[in-house]
Order: structure tokens, then C-alpha cells, then sequence
């Protein structure tokens, strides 16, 4: 499993190249209808009531005006018509007619939609609305299955899916435009990246444990196990990094206009501190960068730290 998830974390990197601004032909890959009227479909849904700690799950309808949270099980439209599985929570309120901060939330590689999901809760409790996409693996028919063989259309279908989430909710919810915050860990840090140099909606991220450079990762002369594949498969190794060379982090990121927290890891099992000195470097400003004593999936601190950075961007 560590060999899989190690794989599917170097999709979010790339070599260090600087453009003026993305170039078209990557723009291309990550083309969706923007027009497109997108279609939902509610799977199930509950209600969670904060009048208890832990949080209490209520099955009775929740009262107008108390700290309640619709959760929804949805499937959405994306491109091609492929079918996206979500969570998304919003607040239940009496005031239908405030306008409500977005937060969009991208699991990492081993996990998927419901790792974000408790910190979603809170934030609708506060007055967000939520949106918790799986990644196109995890997805409800989906072509593209595996991790290994799909891991490019797994990455370009994620990003495509986000920007017609985004779609989703303009057309279902009344949100503030202007305060839309993305989310995204290791994958979902890789979609994040790619999403700062091409969606100008967001308008602020939270990365953790990304990789800066896919190409470079790969070619680590450190990592006994990406040398020997080379060694034994080169034409293979070097077709692979061509085809993954277009989801390159820095090719984005490094042209992103809106604040980025950074969250790292000095304790990686999948990512060499090396390479996260790189991310930190390659980021431009505005940015915040945190280093946290843990390993891939960070610890307690650095939530603490999501919720703090996430309720100054409201309040700026």
C-alpha cells in the first residue's frame, strides 16, 4: 500500500520550468463547459445538531435558526457526463438570503471523500457551504479505476470535477463568490496546485504534503526503488514521466495570484524533507508555510492551524 500511495503522491510534481503565464496547450487538458446547466442528484441526506458534544446525529428535521448542518450524499455531472460522488454540508438557517462562504475539500490518494468530512461540519456550523468531491477513482461507475494505469485522468478528472463543482454550487446555492477557500491533501494538494494556476475563482488554498516536482521525484537517485525500475524498464519509466510531465505542480502554482498555506511534514514516510524545502521556494508570495513534527497525515496542530487560517480569510 505505502508503494501505491508513494505513486499517486509524485503525480503532484514536475520539473522547474517558468512561464509568463500556463500555456495553452495545458490550459486545453483541463477544459470543462463552463455554461453547462450541471446536474445533481441527492443521494441521501441527515441533519447533525450541536447542542451535544461530541457531535449528535438527529434524524428528526432541524428547527430554523439553531446550529444545524445538512449533510448530502450528491452525484454531480462533470465532463463527458462522468458521475462525481460528494458530500456537501451547509448550514440550516432561517436567513435563505446570506450570502455563504465556499470550502472545497480534496482527500489524499489512500483516502476519500469522508476524510474531510467533520472539519466540513464545523465549517457549515460557522456558515460555510462545503464540498467534499471523491476522487474520479472512487467515483460511481467510473473508467478510470485504477491508480496506476488511470493515475493521469484520475488527476486531470479531478480538476475538471472541482471547476464543475464550483458550477454546481453558483447554480444551487446562494455563496459568496469572492470568498470560495480550497483544501486539498498530498492527491488532493497535486489538484489544488493545479487548480491555483488555472481556476481564478478560488480565491485562496491550503496545500498539505504536496510534491513540487513530479519529474525530479521520479529521478531521485536516493530512492533504491525508482532506480532499480529505471533501470530494468527505462523506455517504460521515461514514457511515464512524459505523460505525467502536463501535471506538473510548479507548472501552475508558480503563476497562483491568491494567499497559499502550506502545511508540511518533517517526518514524511512518502516525501524526502528535500523536496518540501523545494515546494516551500517554488510557491510565490502570498504564502504561509508550516512545518509540523508528524508524518504524511500531519496531526492535530495543523488543523487547529486550517481552521485559524480559514476563519482569518473570512474575516479579511
Amino acid at each position: 500500500m505505502k508503494q501505491t500511495c508513494f505513486l499517486v503522491l509524485l503525480l503532484s510534481i514536475g520539473p522547474y520550468r517558468l512561464h509568463a503565464q500556463v500555456p495553452d496547450s495545458l490550459l486545453r487538458i483541463f477544459e470543462y463547459d463552463s455554461t453547462q446547466q450541471v446536474e445533481i442528484k441527492i443521494v441521501s441526506e441527515f441533519d447533525y445538531t450541536f447542542n451535544d458534544v461530541p457531535l449528535k446525529l438527529v434524524t428528526s428535521p432541524a428547527k430554523s435558526g439553531s446550529h444545524h448542518v445538512r449533510v448530502s450524499s450528491v452525484t454531480y455531472r462533470s465532463k463527458n457526463q462522468f458521475s462525481v460522488s460528494a458530500w456537501i454540508t451547509a448550514p440550516i438557517s432561517a436567513d435563505s438570503l446570506m450570502e455563504r462562504p465556499v470550502a472545497i475539500f480534496q482527500h489524499w490518494g489512500e483516502g476519500n471523500k469522508d476524510e474531510f468530512l467533520s472539519e466540513a461540519i464545523l465549517l457549515s456550523k460557522k456558515g460555510f457551504i462545503c464540498l467534499l468531491p471523491d476522487a474520479p477513482n472512487h467515483c460511481p461507475g467510473t473508467p478510470f479505476p485504477s491508480k496506476s494505469e488511470d493515475v493521469f485522468e484520475i488527476f486531470r478528472y479531478g480538476v475538471v470535477n472541482v471547476r464543475c463543482g464550483i458550477n454546481l454550487l453558483f447554480q444551487n446555492y446562494n455563496v459568496n463568490r469572492s470568498k470560495i477557500i480550497f483544501t486539498g491533501h498530498s492527491y488532493g494538494a497535486g489538484v489544488g496546485a493545479i487548480l491555483s494556476g488555472i481556476e481564478p475563482r478560488i480565491s485562496a488554498y491550503i496545500l498539505m504534503t504536496g510534491l513540487p516536482s513530479f519529474s525530479k521525484a521520479l529521478q531521485d537517485e536516493s530512492d533504491a526503488r525508482l532506480v532499480s525500475y529505471r533501470q530494468r524498464h527505462p523506455k517504460e519509466f521515461d514514457d511515464h514521466v512524459r505523460l505525467m510531465q502536463p501535471l506538473d505542480a510548479e507548472l501552475y502554482i508558480a503563476h497562483k495570484k491568491v494567499p497559499v498555506y502550506l502545511q508540511l511534514a518533517t517526518r514524511d514516510e512518502y516525501i524526502p524533507l528535500k523536496f518540501s524545502r523545494q515546494y516551500e521556494q517554488l510557491v510565490p508570495a502570498p504564502k504561509k508555510v508550516t512545518y509540523y513534527q508528524a508524518t504524511h497525515d500531519l496531526n492535530e496542530a495543523a488543523s487547529k492551524d486550517r481552521r485559524t487560517f480559514i476563519d482569518n480569510f473570512i474575516i479579511r
